[in-house]
């Protein structure tokens, strides 16, 4: 209530276990909250909006939802990631420390930017080579202020080379603000602080992410528009720094978690990788031979593998292999005529819950994931974007406005069709039974040989006759409907009154 969504709503993102939605009108637009534990603020990312160049975005509590509905969320963003200075600062000798020549120490200094969050960039380029006596002033000066862009960097970080056991590092001589352009350095070797440089490979990720996600290993990863076959990793616990790099040999279409496996979707087979260390990432290619269609379509299904659409249906996908989860129930032909590349799915309540649109036609599928062989319920609702908030609530952008799947007590018609039954001998059934929780709308269809036998309007519990007789030819396979908005528990057909069962 009260939740204002943009016009041409493509992507919603629950916020604060649902106090707050935030709305995308870019079909390709990917949110992930961090996998690093012990986050505060819900740190969450997106990638695929056009704004600011299509570079990828970080928002936060307080920052990205200030304000009251309604309005649109997120308010605010910063660019992920931390970028490296321009520039390299200068050096300059001072005062004090006389020593003699073989005395002196050779330094060098480099400098990165630190955000408000304690997220730390890559550093500069190194300065000049200075050879100063323990305790003589450096001057270092030209320190770059803070970058143009919505980055939220508050802070700088100097850190010099030092030569010690363990051969040389650069260790931290001093934090400072961001507006700051010069520091002395006056401080002796042994006196320098334990923290050694760590972000030299910490980059931000490439302008062109895409899908990204976050994975075992408190990752993050996400692929590449510009390079498609790109598979980008970022490194444990530093969602802002991106250095790894893999590829596949098809160009990917999403990316999914399955517990500590990351699989990688493609339009050819999925790839699969496992690890904590993404450096040591293989992306292995499954023996799967079924692409992904849709990216809006992927929905992962806990520890039970990730649901996608393909060519060929939907697909159940583990780290052991696949299931054609629509293989009894649709042929090739019905499932193109949803328009598999156009399909956006969730998983809610044991049930994938798709939409599709087909440039003339809009609507929606449900697929029982309980018991895949039971049938096909499609539905006239067209949801251009969803979320599941806390596998509790399915929340859908229906002509720009949210409502709440199951939310209402008016209930939809339904259109439900069983698989298509198969039987060695073809025969006839004699009754028919339907089994629902009330009878005020309630239809019954018998399908025999593709033909229509019977429609009927069911009032009762109570067995009734299905057509028979010399003039009702045999039937080899056969198939049962139920329209109507009556909650249905069985329905059946048998040979005889006595198989009939309540």
């Amino acid at each position: 209530a009260g939740v204002t969504l943009a016009s041409s709503t493509k992507v919603l993102h629950s916020f604060a276990n649902g106090t707050y939605f935030w709305s995308f009108t870019d079909t390709n637009v990917k949110v992930a909250r961090t996998s690093v534990l012990g986050d505060t603020g819900e740190r969450t990312f997106w990638t695929g909006e056009a704004a600011d160049g299509g570079k990828p975005k970080m928002g936060y509590s307080p920052y990205s939802i200030t304000g009251t509905q309604p309005i649109r969320y997120p308010t605010n963003y910063y660019r992920l990631g931390i970028p490296a200075p321009a520039a390299a600062p200068s050096l300059a000798l001072g005062t004090g420390g006389g020593c003699e020549t073989a005395n002196k120490v050779t330094r060098q200094y480099v400098y990165t930017y630190v955000s408000a969050l304690g997220e730390e960039g890559p550093p500069s380029t190194h300065t000049t080579i200075a050879d100063a006596c323990p305790g003589q002033q450096v001057l270092i000066t030209a320190l770059s202020t803070a970058p143009t862009g919505p980055y939220n960097i508050t802070n700088k970080r100097i850190y010099r080379s030092n030569t010690g056991t363990n051969g040389t590092e650069f260790q931290l001589v001093v934090e400072i603000a961001v507006a700051t352009t010069n520091y002395t350095d006056t401080i002796l070797d042994a006196n320098l602080g334990t923290d050694v440089l760590p972000s030299r490979t910490w980059l931000p990720p490439v302008d062109t992410l895409s899908r990204i996600t976050a994975i075992a290993g408190s990752m993050m990863a996400g692929l590449d528009t510009a390079k498609p076959k790109d598979v980008w990793i970022s490194e444990p616990g530093i969602p802002h720094g991106w250095p790894n790099r893999k590829a596949v040999n098809y160009d990917a279409v999403d990316i999914a978690a399955i517990g500590g496996v990351t699989v990688v979707l493609t339009k050819g087979p999925p790839y699969i990788t496992m690890g904590a260390d993404p450096s040591s990432f293989v992306l292995q290619s499954m023996n799967v031979e079924q692409a992904c269609s849709s990216a809006r379509g992927v929905a992962n299904y806990g520890d039970e593998g990730v649901i996608y659409p393909s060519p060929e249906g939907l697909i159940l996908l583990t780290p052991g292999g696949h299931t054609l989860l629509t293989e009894n129930l649709l042929d090739k032909d019905d499932w193109t005529a949803y328009k598999p590349d156009s399909i956006t799915g969730f998983i809610y309540n044991e049930q994938y819950i798709g939409f599709y649109d087909t440039g003339s036609v809009t609507g929606g599928f449900i697929l029982d994931l309980r018991n895949t062989n039971v049938g096909w319920t499609t539905t006239d609702v067209f949801a251009a974007a969803g979320v599941v908030v806390n596998t509790d609530d399915l929340y859908l952008a229906v002509s720009n406005a949210l409502v709440k799947w199951q939310g209402n007590s008016t209930k939809l018609t339904y259109q439900w069709k069983s698989k298509l039954f198969e039987i060695n001998v073809p025969t006839n059934f004699a009754w028919g039974l339907v089994i629902a929780s009330t009878y005020a709308n309630l239809t019954f269809k018998l399908y025999g040989d593709g033909a229509l036998r019977l429609t009927k309007t069911v009032t009762s519990s109570n067995p009734f006759r299905l057509p028979g007789g010399s003039g009702v030819p045999n039937a080899r396979t056969w198939e049962m409907e139920l329209v109507g908005t009556d909650d249905v528990t069985k329905v059946m057909i048998a040979h005889t009154s006595e198989e009939i069962q309540i």
